[in-house]
C-alpha cells in the first residue's frame, strides 16, 4: 500500500509541484509516470528472480532500497535528482508490490485464487486514495519532500506484519530456463491480455493523476477537496477489485469480466467533463472507479493461469513491462493532451484506448 501512495502523491499536488520547480503539467506528469518507468524496465529479470529465490528476502531488500531512496529525497533540490530518486524507488516496486499476487496464487486453491487475489491487489487502489487523499494535507503538517517519505514507513509497517505471518521461504522450487522464458516472452495470449491490462491502466491512471487538477481548474475547488473526491476513484477498488475476482470465479470465467467491466465503463469516462453538477461529477468518478477495477484485479490471476507451471513469476513479469506500460505513458500523455487540446479531447483520446483494451481481451482464447 506504502509503495503505491508513494507512486501517486505527485498528482494531488501538481500546482505545488509546477510552483515549486517552475515546470508545465506534461512534465509534472514525469513525477507519476518515472518510478513506473523503472518498474517496468526490470520487471522481467525481477520474475526471474521470484521464480528461483525466496520472496521474502527479496522482498526485504527492495524494502531497505526503497526507504533508502525515500531519505535521499528528502534532501535533494533539483527536480531531475528528485526524479531520479523516484525512478529508483520504481525499480523496488517490483518486489514490493508484483511478487505479493505471485505469492497469493501459490497458497490459495485454483478455485479461490480469484478472490484471494484481487482481495491482495485491492491493496493498490487503497495505497493510491492514501495518497491522493492523505498528501496535500502531509504537505501541510510536515511540507512538500517529507510528505513522500511517510509513506516509506507504512511500507516497513507492512512488510513486518508479512514478515511475522510467513515464516517459511516462498518460492516457485524449480529452475526456469531461458526456453521456457522466450516462451512466455512470446505467448500469444499472455501479450494480448497484457496489452488489455496497459488499456485499463491508462484509463485508470489518468483518472488518477489529472483528477485532483481538473478539480482545482475547471471546478475551483481547494486542492484539498479536489484530492478528496479524485480518491474515489482509487477508493472503489477496495470493492470493485474483489467483486471482479468473485464474479471471475463465481462464472468460470476471466476473460468476459475483463471486456464487461471497460464497457460498462466508457460512456461514464466519456461523461466526465459534461458532468451538470459536482455531484454528477463525483459519481461519474465513482462508477469508474468502481467498475474498471472488477478487470484489474483480474488480470493477475488470470496471467498466472495462461503461463506455464512454475513460471508465475515470469508472466507476471511479462505483464508487469507491457500492462504496466499504461501507468508509464499515461500521465504525461494526458498532460499533453490537456496542455495542447483540451480536457474533452484528452477524455475520447483515453475512450478510444478502451475500446482497444476490450478488442485485445476478445482475441485471447479460453484457457484451461
Amino acid at each position: 500500500m506504502g509503495i503505491n501512495a508513494y507512486f501517486i502523491a505527485p498528482a494531488s499536488v501538481v500546482p505545488l509541484l509546477t510552483d515549486i520547480y517552475g515546470i508545465n503539467k506534461a512534465t509534472a506528469g514525469l513525477a507519476v509516470s518515472v518510478p513506473i518507468l523503472g518498474s517496468v524496465l526490470l520487471q522481467i529479470p525481477g520474475g526471474f528472480l521470484m521464480d528461483r529465490y525466496d520472496n521474502r528476502r527479496l522482498l526485504f531488500w527492495a524494502l531497505v532500497g526503497f526507504v533508502l531512496t525515500t531519505m535521499v529525497g528528502l534532501i535533494v533540490t533539483s527536480y531531475t535528482t528528485w526524479l531520479a530518486t523516484r525512478f529508483t524507488a520504481g525499480i523496488c516496486a517490483i518486489f514490493l508490490f508484483t511478487m505479493g499476487a505471485k505469492v497469493i496464487t501459490e497458497t490459495f486453491p485454483p478455485a479461490k485464487q480469484g478472490f484471494a487475489t484481487t482481495v491482495f491487489t485491492a491493496s493498490a487502489p487503497m495505497g493510491i486514495a492514501l495518497g491522493q487523499f492523505g498528501t496535500p494535507r502531509l504537505v501541510n503538517v510536515v511540507g512538500f519532500s517529507t510528505s513522500f517519505a511517510v509513506y516509506a514507513v507504512v511500507s516497513t509497517i507492512g512488510y513486518s506484519l508479512f514478515y511475522s505471518s510467513t515464516p517459511t521461504p516462498i518460492h516457485s522450487g524449480s529452475d526456469v530456463e531461458p526456453g521456457v522464458i522466450r516462451r512466455v516472452l512470446t505467448d500469444r495470449r499472455i501479450v494480448l491480455m497484457s496489452i488489455s491490462a496497459a488499456c485499463s491502466y491508462s484509463l485508470y491512471f489518468f483518472l488518477n493523476s489529472w483528477m485532483p487538477t481538473y478539480g482545482v481548474e475547471i471546478l475551483s475547488l481547494p486542492i484539498n477537496r479536489a484530492g478528496a473526491i479524485a480518491a474515489l476513484v482509487p477508493i472503489m477498488g477496495i470493492f470493485g477489485r474483489p467483486g471482479g475476482g468473485w464474479l471471475s470465479d463465481y462464472f468460470g470465467t476471466r476473460r468476459y469480466v475483463i471486456v464487461g467491466a471497460i464497457a460498462v465503463t466508457l460512456p461514464a469516462f466519456l461523461a466526465i467533463t459534461s458532468a451538470p453538477t459536482l455531484l454528477i461529477f463525483a459519481l461519474c468518478l465513482l462508477l469508474v472507479g468502481f467498475v474498471l477495477q472488477f478487470a484489474m484485479g483480474v488480470y493477475f490471476v488470470y496471467v498466472q493461469e495462461l503461463a506455464e507451471k512454475g513460471t508465475g513469476g515470469t508472466a507476471l513479469a511479462v505483464f508487469g513491462a507491457v500492462g504496466f506500460s499504461g501507468s508509464l505513458v499515461s500521465p504525461t500523455v494526458g498532460g499533453w493532451l490537456i496542455d495542447a487540446f483540451s480536457w474533452t479531447t484528452a477524455l475520447v483520446a483515453y475512450t478510444f484506448v478502451g475500446v482497444a483494451g476490450i478488442g485485445a481481451t476478445l482475441l485471447i482464447t479460453r484457457s484451461n
